[in-house]
């Protein structure tokens, strides 16, 4: 990865390949950087232990997530998955999925309102690592109209995040198939976006 000091367990795995793999990565630093195995089914990320051996961990019981876009391990970012929703269309949802009132339309409003709406989520989809986050805009998100003004820093989009790259750990926790169904079913389908932070100033302590 990019990073100039990666900690060891700053690594990502694709469940689409590990299910058939029965035997979880050592827990310390015994793994070194991720590798990527180029395969036809799916792309597996995997550790090489300090003995040369090829080691996947167990996310049988995990939700898949899509593909990592190409060259996320030379991004200068961290990846972020989750849904690309502005603060007005979670607004939104508050008074048309949960029928309760909105506090206003300032952006001050709609911010809360927004962050209500994620609160709500967690209770109700059981699924407790949704967090705020803010990634770079694409043309996709420009041409959808989600990228917000972010004062004093640049516009950027607002992105109800389930987890991330930053981490094993926060790449590991994700919803089980219920939980997922619920939250797509209010939400729609997650993307992987960049994270509008450089990894050197990546905010670790807003996924805790």
């Amino acid at each position: 990865m990019s990073d100039a000091t990666p900690p060891p367990d700053s690594i990502f795995a694709s469940p689409a390949f590990e299910s058939n793999c029965a035997t979880p990565p050592p827990a310390k630093s015994a793994c070194t950087t991720p590798t990527v195995d180029n395969r036809a089914t799916a792309t597996a990320y995997y550790y090489i232990s300090s003995k040369g051996r090829r080691r996947y961990p167990d996310t049988s019981s995990l939700i898949p997530y899509k593909p990592l876009p190409e060259g996320w391990d030379i991004s200068e970012h961290y990846w972020l998955y989750g849904w690309p929703i502005s603060d007005r269309q979670l607004q939104s949802i508050l008074r048309d999925v949960f029928n309760l009132p909105i506090a206003g339309t300032t952006p001050r409003d709609e911010f809360l309102d927004a962050r209500c709406v994620e609160r709500i989520l967690r209770l109700l989809s059981g699924y407790e690592y949704l967090f705020w986050f803010i990634c770079k805009p694409t043309e996709e998100t420009m041409a959808e109209g989600i990228v917000e003004d972010l004062p004093p820093g640049p516009p950027g989009i607002p992105l109800v995040t389930l987890s991330c790259t930053a981490r094993r750990r926060f790449f590991m926790q994700r919803p089980n198939v219920e939980q997922m169904k619920y939250l797509t079913s209010i939400l729609g389908e997650p993307r992987w976006l960049e994270s509008q932070h450089l990894k050197k100033d990546f905010p670790f302590e807003c996924f805790e």
